[in-house]
């Protein structure tokens, strides 16, 4: 899109990418690529708590809209394989184990009939944060 017809909320935006770039003193697409994975990380995880809050059914720290017997227990991490690279993501777990957040299961073991090699992004099991 050329710059005339870029709304004002893109040209906003692309104002903050410039900040961005200014503000990690960008210097080389290594640096760019990282700035991707550390992005992807952090819409993976505020996507994964959202969708524990909406699992438990109260936000974090809102104990007095909390209904149930299960809460929130840490997090463990896993590796996001994606076209940038490992991402490690910290993933939130809840104290009966039932949440399991869309997207992070198990790698397919390649050697098994059903794996899916081509797959954007894969997710490996990795050590849990306490």
């Amino acid at each position: 899109m050329s710059r005339k017809n870029r709304t004002p909320e893109e040209n906003a935006r692309r104002e903050k990418i410039r900040e961005l770039l200014q503000m990690t003193n960008i210097g080389s697409m290594d640096d760019i690529q990282n700035l991707f994975k550390e992005t992807i990380a952090e819409f993976i995880e505020n996507g994964l708590e959202a969708e524990l809050d909406d699992e438990l059914g109260y936000s974090k720290y809102d104990y007095r809209s909390k209904n149930t017997d299960n809460s929130r227990n840490g997090h463990s991490s896993k590796t996001l394989r994606t076209s940038f690279g490992d991402v490690e993501v910290s993933v939130p777990r809840d104290r009966k184990g039932e949440f399991e957040p869309p997207g992070a299961e198990k790698e397919p073991d390649q050697h098994h009939p059903g794996h899916r090699g081509e797959d954007p992004v894969h997710v490996r099991q990795g050590d849990d944060h306490r």
